[in-house]
């Protein structure tokens, strides 16, 4: 008895959709079309539809399983009659031809299978690769935006801002950097020994240079200058600048580092002098070297740097304020120091009503 599983190259465990994927494929290939020339197609088609019409049917493919009967082709528009088959021993022989051709071309596709198999596995893996590479990319380019975003709002003091901006990268994973703008959002508020925290934690499990480190050092000198500690800011500032290579921020600060904490004016003077015309903190820096060089008894130049930072009108009270100390300390001239000192007061300043009553009443 012929097996019709064999013909079509499945197993007896094969559902009608695996029977008719394999009947279909079968067909296109040895239909009688397909070579003209080729006798044997015909014989083979029959054949295949054969077995197909056998199996694919359920009463058909139980009863050819329990042996109660043999399908042929011509039985296959009847349901209630069947009838054996005599085939020639010609047609047996190349019916038993075509049955070993076709397991071999089975066994031909498993051994391709198990050939490109790696092939495949290989192909899904650098997909997965490219597709997982493709979200860390994502995701690392969506932090970056946020931290830069960041640096801003805390440079512009929108501290609610920066919060929003350490949640986000806090879920795209971005810890040490979430902690970084932490320690700056520390800072601006004046909790320096929080900001401080954050900072030696980060500055522990640091290993090496990263391109956060010059925030990182900046955010720990102003730390450091709200402690009072003039000397572990300037390190800290000198560190930020190295890193930043150079930023008229960390001049400004470095500045009023040494004019605040360390009383060192003529260096204040000199780095105030860095920050250049169209930054931020130029006006400010201004006043500030006029002010750091009457400290250091540079009286002339420092009138200039004041009288310039009266065009400022953010700074105008305490730029009238020194210029009061200025005809006072320069040139013991008391009628034009009490006259500043007067319009500083009027300008809203309390220490140059206080000079005022104790100099000029």
């Amino acid at each position: 008895m012929d097996n019709y599983y064999n013909i079509l190259g499945i197993d007896r465990s094969a559902g009608k959709k695996e029977i008719k994927k394999a009947y279909l494929t079968l067909a296109k290939k040895y239909h009688p079309d397909v070579d003209k020339n080729d006798s044997t197609l015909e014989d083979k088609f029959k054949l295949i539809n054969e077995a197909y019409n056998t199996l694919y049917d359920d009463s058909k493919k139980f009863q050819y399983d329990n042996g109660l009967t043999y399908f042929t082709f011509h039985n296959t528009t009847s349901s209630n009659t069947s009838e054996r088959r005599n085939y020639s021993q010609e047609t047996n022989r190349k019916r038993e031809k075509y049955k070993t051709h076709v397991q071999a071309e089975a066994k031909k596709e498993k051994r391709q299978y198990k050939k490109f198999a790696p092939y495949i596995v290989g192909g899904y893996v650098v997909a997965m690769i490219g597709l997982i590479s493709f979200f860390v990319h994502r995701q690392s380019k969506l932090a970056d935006e946020a931290y830069s975003s960041a640096l801003t709002n805390l440079k512009e003091n929108r501290v609610r801002l920066a919060h929003q901006n350490v949640q986000e990268l806090l879920e795209y994973e971005d810890y040490t950097r979430a902690e970084v703008i932490q320690a700056g959002i520390e800072v601006l508020s004046k909790k320096s020994s929080t900001a401080l925290h954050y900072i030696r934690k980060i500055e522990d499990d640091l290993k090496e240079e990263t391109p956060y480190s010059g925030d990182l050092y900046y955010f720990k000198g102003r730390a450091m200058y709200l402690e009072g500690d003039g000397i572990g800011a300037v390190q800290a500032f000198e560190k930020a600048y190295k890193y930043n290579n150079g930023d008229d921020v960390i001049d400004f600060w470095l500045g009023k580092t040494y004019n605040d904490l360390l009383l060192e004016y003529d260096k204040a003077a000199k780095v105030f002098q860095k920050i250049p015309q169209g930054s931020p903190y130029y006006d400010e820096s201004i006043l500030l070297i006029g002010i750091s060089l009457q400290h250091n008894r540079q009286f002339n130049l420092s009138q200039r740097y004041l009288l310039q930072a009266l065009n400022a009108k953010k700074h105008q009270a305490l730029a009238n304020y020194y210029l009061g100390w200025h005809y006072k300390l320069s040139q013991n001239n008391a009628n034009k120091a009490c006259i500043y000192w007067e319009t500083s007061a009027k300008q809203g300043y309390a220490e140059a009503l206080y000079q005022y009553r104790r100099h000029c009443q």
